[in-house]
């Protein structure tokens, strides 16, 4: 499987006049989209609902609800010994699930939706009445070396 991370402008991040996103306190969450979502820019995409992520996220049901589903302890932080920024939640499940997703979306759900970091999976994936078992590893969802 490969990947392709787009990651707003780091300082837009933390920058109250831009995303103002504050990992100590928002909730984060999850949305799920299909391949036949338009390839996403991150110079240009601003929330979850608003283009292009206003169409083509995976079907609704079992454990997965329109909107996706919540992060669980979301942490930015210098990642010890290493110097690197990391992005890290815990490992997920949703149960039961039938559905198709290729790009996975991270938005804060606190601050008016607003889109920050999504993650291309590579291909298409098809789940049948399955859970989607989502792990995070050490090194979380992504490191950045400055």
């Amino acid at each position: 499987m490969s990947s392709m991370v787009s990651l707003r402008a780091l300082e837009d991040i933390a920058d109250a006049t831009q995303l103002a996103i504050n990992f100590g306190s928002d909730a984060f969450k999850l949305a799920l989209f299909t391949d036949s979502l338009t390839t996403p820019d991150p110079e240009t995409f601003t929330a979850y609902n608003v283009a292009p992520f206003n169409a083509n996220e995976s079907a609704a049901g079992g454990g997965y609800s329109a909107g996706g589903v919540a992060l669980v302890s979301p942490a930015w932080g210098i990642q010890a010994g290493t110097g690197r920024v990391r992005y890290k939640t815990n490992s997920l499940t949703i149960a039961g699930v039938t559905l198709a997703v290729r790009w996975l979306l991270h938005y804060d759900d606190t601050v008016s939706d607003r889109a920050w970091y999504v993650c291309d999976l590579g291909a298409e994936y098809t789940l049948t009445g399955e859970d989607a078992n989502i792990t995070v590893d050490g090194n979380g969802w992504f490191r950045y070396r400055f």
